[in-house]
């Protein structure tokens, strides 16, 4: 009776970082309506504004949020609600990956869940300590696409190791990689020398030899 009991608490404790996942989602999206922030914040719509108005630009990142902010009216909260979901799901995309590549047959259901959500939540600290949302930045756009594109490597490296097809993760890779390189270059080129270090070192040769052959022709986003 007393191991039935544990059994059940351990069960439910695999639930506890879901649970903590969902309270600060819902904590940051009432913490959206908070006043206007004036320094960086205030930089971030202006580029949503106005970056084509900006000549020899260190970044675009205002362009991929124009149309979305124009979507939304201008509408703050909402801007920033759509930060933290872009976050959210890129992490929960990389997470699934990596979970997939590393652990999937070493854990149970429950274990992934746990899993999961906590590494999730671990991403929420990217906004300021817990003080509350901003609108989406360079800085966010940056971390969506080394998350998203390092997921989609993991995926190309599971899909090759188990025969299937991997039409999209080559093409989110490619896709992920050149907003990188628009939005800030110096992160762009860490990120591809980490990712070119990690199919080297810790892939067999053929399979890193076929990752990178398979993911060279979606570079033409690059328009280079």
């Amino acid at each position: 009776m007393q191991s039935e009991l544990q059994n059940r608490l351990l069960k439910m404790l695999h639930f506890l970082p879901l649970s903590i996942l969902v309270v600060m989602v819902i904590i940051f999206c009432l913490s959206a309506f908070r006043g206007f922030e004036i320094t960086d914040e205030s930089f971030y719509f202006l580029h949503y504004l106005h970056s084509r108005e900006f000549f020899a630009g260190a970044s675009f990142f205002g362009l991929y949020f124009e149309l979305p902010f124009c979507w939304l009216n201008g509408n703050i909260p909402a801007i920033r609600v759509l930060g933290l979901f872009i976050l959210v799901i890129a992490a929960l995309y990389f997470i699934l990956k990596l979970y997939a590549y590393f652990f999937s047959d070493f854990h149970p259901k429950e274990n992934k869940i746990a899993f999961v959500s906590t590494a999730v939540t671990f991403s929420l600290f990217y906004h300021s300590y817990l003080q509350g949302l901003r609108a989406p930045s360079y800085n966010l756009l940056v971390l969506g696409c080394i998350l998203l594109s390092t997921g989609a490597l993991f995926a190309i490296l599971e899909q090759l190791k188990t025969g299937k097809k991997h039409s999209f993760a080559p093409l989110l890779y490619g896709l992920t990689i050149s907003i990188c390189v628009f939005t800030k270059i110096s992160s762009s080129l860490f990120l591809v020398i980490s990712h070119l270090f990690f199919v080297c070192l810790c892939t067999p040769t053929p399979i890193g030899a076929s990752v990178i052959s398979n993911i060279l022709p979606f570079f033409h986003f690059l328009d280079l």
